[in-house]
């Protein structure tokens, strides 16, 4: 985990971060009960397997939100930094274990 916290003036223009996280099938699980989404696309990998994707597929909105840590951990209580510039690459579903690559530019 990152260094929480910058000040205005460790910033500079065009100064990036990123992070790579992989989700674990266990966070599947615990993003499912969280939102009630137990889409079987994500949970029951004999039904995903007949799928265009072959197997349990990561919630999007799981995935984006590993974004929401910018915020928090860089730029605490500076205003206009949520979701400003944020980088990410869609791309193919994720499944478990996949890892994910994500950023801020600033």
């Amino acid at each position: 985990m990152p260094t929480v916290g910058r000040s205005i003036s460790e910033l500079e223009v065009g100064q990036t971060a990123t992070f790579t996280r992989a989700f674990s099938e266990e966070d599947v699980k615990k993003f499912a009960d969280l939102t009630w989404d137990h889409n079987p696309y994500h949970t029951v990998p004999a039904f995903a397997a007949k799928g265009r994707f072959k197997k349990p597929i990561v919630h999007g909105l799981l995935v984006a939100a590993a974004f929401t840590h910018f915020g928090g951990d860089f730029f605490p209580g500076h205003p206009g930094h949520a979701g400003r510039d944020g980088i990410q690459k869609a791309g193919l579903p994720r499944r478990a274990g996949d890892l994910h690559r994500g950023g801020h530019r600033g």
